[in-house]
């Protein structure tokens, strides 16, 4: 099998696999950062599914950066209440207020000036870099619970225009492995398929049947 042809394949699991999330609509750029930004702190420690309602709730009351970051932080805790770990919705409001006075409400679009910005690390700032800029700066922690190595396969054994798209290639691992479809101990061989990386193994989200080409 070519790799364009797998890369299709990959291509198509996802595009009938992917979840419908709040933060994934077509937007306008201003828009795409903001949602990103916001998801991805409901997003550190905390599953997907508990975090929509919250992320709903959260920007139709606070819909961009301006009135982030002039919020009274007494109103702020109160969308974020029952997520747990306050820090971060802190560190969010902090960082809205950065935005607004050095960045003109925007998101800076590197992996340094963005992990200058509190409560932005590895996993988040290439996050951000990957959805809100569609930057390949996939690095260190590109997926939870991914291993290092998924890009690296990727290029080498299936298509380099995936990981070219940084937005897929997050979204593929998160699909695959974040979500709990293809993870060890709840592991469907009909859904993923078994590869070894330099680094790991990894189960990357395909259908066995469709690999042999049936």
């Amino acid at each position: 099998m070519t790799k364009s042809i797998l890369t299709k394949k990959i291509l198509y699991w996802y595009d009938n696999n992917k979840r419908s999330l709040p933060w994934r609509k077509e937007l306008s750029q201003v828009k795409r950062e903001y949602y990103t930004l916001v998801s991805e702190f409901m997003l550190q420690q905390t599953q997907v599914a508990t975090v929509i309602p919250y992320f709903n709730n959260f920007i139709k009351d606070i819909p961009d950066i301006k009135s982030l970051s002039k919020i009274k932080e007494h109103k702020l805790l109160k969308y974020w209440e029952g997520l747990g770990y306050y820090s971060r919705v802190k560190n969010l409001k902090k960082t809205a207020q950065i935005l607004e006075k050095n960045f003109n409400r925007r998101l800076p679009n590197t992996i340094d000036e963005l992990k200058l910005l509190p409560g932005i690390g590895d996993y988040t700032s290439n996050a951000i870099m990957a959805i809100a800029f569609n930057k390949p700066s996939l690095g260190q922690g590109a997926g939870r619970g991914s291993g290092s190595g998924m890009c690296t396969f990727i290029v080498m054994n299936i298509s380099s225009s995936v990981c070219s798209r940084s937005w897929f290639f997050l979204a593929l691992i998160r699909e695959g492995l974040g979500s709990g479809m293809c993870t060890f101990n709840n592991l469907s061989r009909s859904r993923c398929y078994p590869t070894r990386s330099p680094t790991s193994i990894l189960w990357l989200p395909l259908k066995l049947t469709s690999l042999s080409g049936s």
